[in-house]
């Protein structure tokens, strides 16, 4: 299997960073620096949520925006490789997220809240491609690949006998599906012990998508269709340990 993949992945990755890598280096030798590795590592850091959620029915429309940090952590799996000055890596990932966010509360002409509005995501993972250049040891990269998240939209009432924009009285309905989307971003990753023991740092923007409900309401008998937009940034720093070179 590894003498199977070894010139697979070496054509692949010259056909992506030779143009890089002819640009960056004014010296080209015909012996150049080329390796990789097999790394696993443990990745955390802020998430910052850019959302929207709107109910509508017809002309009428509840808007609220939706931003709040929260925390991931879990863990990567991938390959990297350099070719003379160029770098280039596929990685996998998979982490914990604690975004737990009230997004707006509207309440009725007595003051019982009958539409709190709730964001929560607590699982996410995902595949990239990194592309880039060595300065040194340090490589700086883009990257671009898919996130996929398991978003949850939870609407509640807590009025005893009317229905509010399609909710029912005294209820707490949650909503869960899995969305996915592309990211794009940028980081650097460097040695901090020998060549075994990397550094990695990064910013990316992720795309899920919406979550959408539609929920009759029987006071009205008028349909609203609720939506959760959801983006998030996130700024992630992860420790990876070089387990096989090739």
């Amino acid at each position: 299997m590894k003498l199977f993949f070894k010139p697979v992945f070496w054509g692949c990755l010259s056909t992506f960073v030779f143009p890089v890598w002819g640009v960056l280096s004014g010296n080209y030798e015909e012996q150049v620096e080329k390796g990789g590795t097999v790394y696993i590592g443990i990745l955390g850091g802020p998430a910052a949520f850019d959302g929207r959620y709107t109910a509508q029915q017809g002309v009428n429309t509840v808007a609220f925006d939706a931003g709040s940090t929260s925390g991931i952590i879990g863990g990567s799996l991938g390959i990297d490789a350099r070719f003379g000055v160029g770098y280039a890596a596929i990685e996998g990932n998979i982490a914990y997220d604690t975004l737990d966010q009230m997004i707006g509360l509207l309440t009725s002409s007595i003051g019982i809240p009958n539409h709190v509005i709730k964001a929560k995501n607590s699982l996410i993972g995902g595949a990239l491609v990194k592309l880039g250049f060595f300065a040194d040891e340090a490589a700086i990269y883009g990257l671009a690949g898919f996130s996929a998240g398991r978003w949850t939209l939870g609407l509640e009432n807590d009025s005893a006998l009317s229905y509010s924009r399609g909710i029912q009285p005294q209820s707490s309905l949650y909503f869960n599906q899995i969305h996915a989307g592309p990211k794009v971003g940028a980081g650097a990753r460097f040695p901090i012990q020998w060549d075994w023991l990397i550094f990695d740092m990064q910013y990316s923007y992720n795309w899920y998508g919406d979550l959408t409900v539609n929920l009759r309401d029987l006071g009205t008998d008028t349909v609203w269709s609720h939506t959760l937009r959801n983006n998030q940034h996130m700024f992630l720093f992860s420790l990876n340990f070089a387990f096989w070179d090739f």
